[in-house]
């Protein structure tokens, strides 16, 4: 499903190619203007802002697919299977009736409803809270820096961004990616909310010092310092002038 559904190499916020380069499927790219009543020349064009501000990123913080596979280890690393939980859970599912051996098809949707599947350890949820705010900042960030390059110059850009919007608040080809790995669904909202924030960050600071907020992962927020960017920024910049601290 999810070779179908990608439109670049950048497309579920890991690049998906040895080496760091925007690159559009254009089988994808024409399968996702379907309906849309854009022509597909426009199609390509906003596709490919999104791929190429994707691409920037993680050429500019190499750190940034690490961190991300890191906290994939993390999540994976406590992983354990409890033999005899699984064991009751089977035992009171069959009696309940909610499993049934004779059926393959209701095992699959036990299997689906969460039967089955371990419980999260504390460093699997901090892994995961790690992962799902890296992710709304890197759909955040290419959001705003699209907003940004393509202002008015695109006419069919509202809707292109309506269309892309209401994709992510069904099943976005990272939400497939990560639901389907680690049961993670990236918030759309948390991402309209990074967007913002790099926007406000912008507004505040300038392009250049936004974007060596990417140069350290401790430059960059916590899901709580969204509501605030002003305080978060003075919370992280180093004063200039050093001699009122001595």
């Amino acid at each position: 499903m999810l070779a179908v559904s990608i439109t670049g190499s950048n497309d579920v916020a890991i690049p998906l190619l040895a080496k760091n380069e925007a690159r559009l499927i254009p089988a994808n790219v024409a399968q996702w203007a379907q309906g849309i009543d854009i022509p597909l020349d426009e199609v390509r064009i906003f596709l490919a802002i999104r791929e190429a501000a994707a691409s920037r990123l993680f050429s500019h913080a190499p750190w940034l697919s690490t961190y991300i596979k890191d906290a994939i280890t993390a999540y994976g690393a406590g992983i354990k299977i409890d033999i005899d939980s699984i064991q009751e859970q089977a035992e009171r599912a069959l009696e309940t009736g909610e499993l049934d051996i004779n059926n393959p098809q209701s095992i699959s949707v036990a299997i689906s409803a969460g039967l089955f599947k371990p419980e999260q350890s504390p460093s699997q949820d901090a892994a995961l809270a790690k992962l799902e705010m890296a992710l709304a900042l890197i759909e955040g960030w290419i959001d705003h820096v699209t907003t940004m390059a393509v202002g008015n110059r695109l006419p069919s850009y509202p809707a292109l961004s309506e269309t892309l919007r209401r994709g992510r608040a069904t099943k976005s080809p990272t939400q497939q990616l990560f639901a389907t790995l680690l049961g993670l669904e990236v918030s759309p909202r948390k991402a309209r909310e990074c967007a913002h924030f790099w926007f406000e960050v912008d507004s505040e600071i300038g392009v250049s010092e936004r974007d060596q907020r990417w140069e350290d992962p401790a430059l960059l927020p916590i899901a709580s310092d969204l509501a605030d960017v002003k305080k978060f920024l003075n919370s992280t910049i180093v004063p200039d002038d050093l001699s009122g601290l001595l």
